[in-house]
């Protein structure tokens, strides 16, 4: 190694989409930075979607001790190269196939199952879940179905109908129609369904759209966001939210990397980190159970 050798580094590969979630992996990435400089490392970003190549380059030229890799997909088409490297890999995700690479992700399917329990909670009759981009699901990203099945999954334990909502894109034509869809579901008390969205890209069009036709979030419907904290607590109103737990699953990840550095012979392994809701102002207090 040339450089590496003198100044430890660990890579960071995010390829960054025009459809991706690139509100929600900064702070993923923020809190990676943070704590390879606290290993006294650097880090080395990488963000184009060269997929495979990307990882074999780095690791061929010697510019890495490490390497995180985010945005997993399913069946994720840089496994193979991870899985054959000299050096430590560890997924910030969880692939259809995690065999010999460490991962560390948050529970998405107990992520899906927490956001129903709250509308619920709420009196919701019916529950109504936003589809993510349809670039999104054609790449196959494993957290968007395991959050839905874990809607699925927990509304039907409750006898809570449930619609999932084909893809939603994020300009305002796409977003008024899934409205339309969601709010000619009124019951015949007024009721309307509580709405579950799972994309944060998404957030600021939807509010925008419910303002627009005078639906105020925890006044007229119950909502419930799948996106970190910092962008819900900001957001108007400020949305009861499933954190994706960025520090500590970032730190978790971080952690795996130099346990691996430190102790090679180690299997990978596999942490999934328990979700959190945060209630805020955009679900209600009635009915609570």
């Amino acid at each position: 190694m040339s450089s590496a050798s003198r100044t430890p580094v660990v890579g960071l590969v995010v390829p960054f989409d025009p459809a991706s979630d690139n509100a929600g992996m900064l702070p993923f990435i923020d809190a990676v930075a943070r704590g390879v400089r606290e290993h006294d490392h650097d880090l080395l970003l990488v963000t184009s979607a060269d997929g495979p190549e990307d990882l074999r380059r780095i690791c061929d030229r010697g510019l890495v001790h490490a390497v995180v890799l985010m945005e997993v997909e399913e069946d994720d088409a840089r496994l193979p190269v991870a899985r054959s490297l000299d050096v430590p890999v560890v997924l910030i995700g969880l692939p259809g196939d995690p065999r010999g690479v460490s991962c560390v992700d948050v529970d998405f399917t107990a992520g899906g199952a927490l956001a129903v329990a709250e509308l619920a909670g709420c009196g919701c009759r019916s529950v109504a879940l936003f589809g993510h981009p349809q670039a999104l699901v054609d790449r196959g990203i494993g957290y968007i179905e395991r959050f839905e099945r874990g809607a699925v999954a927990e509304a039907a334990r409750r006898g809570l109908p449930l619609q999932v909502l084909p893809p939603v894109e994020l300009d305002r034509g796409s977003v008024d129609a899934a409205l339309d869809v969601v709010l000619s579901q009124e019951d015949d008390d007024g009721v309307l369904p509580g709405l579950v969205l799972p994309h944060p890209e998404a957030l600021t069009g939807v509010l925008a759209a419910l303002r627009d036709r005078g639906l105020v979030p925890g006044v007229h419907l119950d909502v419930v966001a799948q996106c970190p904290d910092a962008v819900a607590a900001r957001l108007s109103p400020p949305l009861t939210n499933t954190s994706q737990e960025p520090e500590d699953v970032s730190r978790r990840a971080v952690e795996a990397v130099f346990r691996r550095l430190a102790h090679p012979e180690e299997p990978p392994a596999i942490e999934l980190v328990g979700p959190r809701l945060t209630r805020r102002s955009s679900t209600s207090s009635r009915d609570r159970l």
